[in-house]
C-alpha cells in the first residue's frame, strides 16, 4: 500500500508538472479554473433557459429575466459585502440616474429580447443570429459615430451575414418573434458595448455594475410582467411543483455565476484568450443544444451556422492583427459576439 507520505508527495509532483506544463502555454491554474467555470455557466445557461421553455412549459421570457436579476442581486450582496471578492464601489444619486439607469435600460432589455428568442426559436439559430453583432457594431459608430475601418473589418462581415442568411432561409424551426427578438438582442448588445464605456467612464467593475443594475432591472420589469404575462404566469405557478420552482432558482444561480465568471476571466486572461474562447463557447453550446434536445438541422443550415461562426472568428482575428493605433482608435470598441463588452 502506499504511505501518506508519499502520496502527498505523488500528489504535490503531479500538481507541479500540471502547473509547469500550462505554464508553457501561458495559462495558470487561476485561469484555467475561471475559464472552465465560464463556459460551463454560458453553455448552461442557454440550455437550461430552453428547458425551461420547452420541458417546464414556463413560456415567459421576461418572468425569467426578473427572476435573474433577483437572484443576481442577491448573489452580488453576498460576493461584495460578505465575501469581498472586490470592494463595494459607491455612487451618487446623480451618477446613479445620468449613467447607471441608461445603461441598466439597455441591459435589461438585451437580456429579456435574447429571452424571448429563446422561447420561440432554437439554442443553434439564435446563437447563429447573435453573430450579427459584430455587423451592428461597425454599422452603429459608421452611422452615428462617423468611424471608419480597416477594409479586411468589413470584408470579415460578409461571412457573418452571408452565413446568417442561409441558415436563416433553411431554418426548421423558424419563428418570426424569435428571429427579430435575437436581431434586436445583437443590435442592443453592439450599442451597450459602444456606449458603455463612455456612460460608465471606467468608475465600476463587473460585480459592482451588477450590484447597481440588477435591482433597477427587476422593478423595471414588473410592470411588463402584470401585464404581458400576469395572469397566465399565475396559473403556472398555482399549478407548479417544487422541483420546477427549484429548477428556475438554479436558473437564477448559473446566471450569476456566469457574471462572476465573465469577471475572473477578464481579469485572469488577454483580450485575445477571452475572444477565442467566446467563439468556441458558441460553437460548444450549438453542439450542445443540438444534441440535447435532438434539434433538426440540415446541411445547409449547419453550413450557414459554421459560415457565420468561423466569419466571426475572422474578425476576431482581424482585430487582434490590426495595428495598436488602429485598435485603440478604431477598433476597441468592437464587441465580442455575447459578452457586449468591448475589449
Amino acid at each position: 500500500t502506499t504511505q501518506p507520505g508519499n502520496q502527498r508527495s505523488n500528489n504535490n509532483y503531479f500538481e507541479k508538472m500540471f502547473e509547469t506544463i500550462l505554464s508553457r502555454f501561458g495559462f495558470s491554474m487561476a485561469t484555467v479554473a475561471s475559464l472552465t467555470l465560464w463556459f460551463f455557466c454560458n453553455i448552461a445557461t442557454v440550455i437550461l433557459n430552453k428547458y425551461i421553455y420547452t420541458e417546464l412549459k414556463f413560456g415567459f421570457p421576461m418572468s425569467l429575466t426578473s427572476i435573474h436579476m433577483f437572484v443576481c442581486f442577491l448573489g452580488s450582496i453576498v460576493a461584495i459585502n460578505f465575501l469581498q471578492i472586490v470592494k463595494q464601489q459607491p455612487v451618487t444619486m446623480d451618477y446613479l440616474i445620468k449613467r447607471v439607469v441608461p445603461l441598466t435600460i439597455l441591459f435589461f432589455v438585451n437580456i429579456s429580447l435574447g429571452n424571448i428568442s429563446l422561447n420561440y426559436i432554437t439554442v443553434a439559430f439564435m446563437q447563429t443570429v447573435k453573430s450579427s453583432v459584430p455587423c451592428f457594431s461597425v454599422i452603429l459608430q459608421v452611422l452615428f459615430w462617423n468611424r471608419t475601418f480597416p477594409k479586411n473589418i468589413y470584408y470579415s462581415l460578409v461571412p457573418v451575414v452571408g452565413g446568417m442568411a442561409l441558415a436563416t432561409w433553411t431554418e426548421m424551426e423558424y419563428n418570426d418573434i424569435g428571429f427579430y427578438s435575437a436581431l434586436a438582442a445583437s443590435c442592443v448588445t453592439a450599442l451597450m458595448a459602444i456606449v458603455s464605456g463612455n456612460i460608465l467612464a471606467g468608475k465600476l467593475d463587473s460585480l459592482n455594475l451588477v450590484y447597481y443594475t440588477t435591482p433597477i432591472s427587476f422593478v423595471f420589469l414588473l410592470p411588463f410582467i402584470w401585464f404581458s404575462e400576469g395572469s397566465k404566469l399565475g396559473e403556472w405557478w398555482a399549478n407548479a411543483e417544487s422541483g420546477h420552482i427549484f429548477v428556475l432558482f438554479i436558473s437564477g444561480c448559473i446566471a450569476y455565476l456566469l457574471n462572476v465568471s465573465t469577471f475572473l476571466v477578464i481579469a485572469n486572461t488577454s483580450p485575445l484568450t477571452y475572444n477565442v474562447s467566446g467563439n468556441f463557447k458558441v460553437v460548444f453550446s450549438i453542439i450542445g443544444s443540438v444534441w440535447f434536445f435532438s434539434s433538426k438541422i440540415s446541411a445547409l443550415n449547419a453550413l450557414g451556422c459554421a459560415t457565420a461562426i468561423l466569419g466571426v472568428f475572422y474578425y476576431n482575428h482581424i482585430r487582434q492583427q490590426a495595428p495598436t493605433e488602429v485598435k485603440t482608435k478604431e477598433i476597441e470598441k468592437l464587441p465580442d459576439i455575447e459578452s457586449g463588452k468591448s475589449t
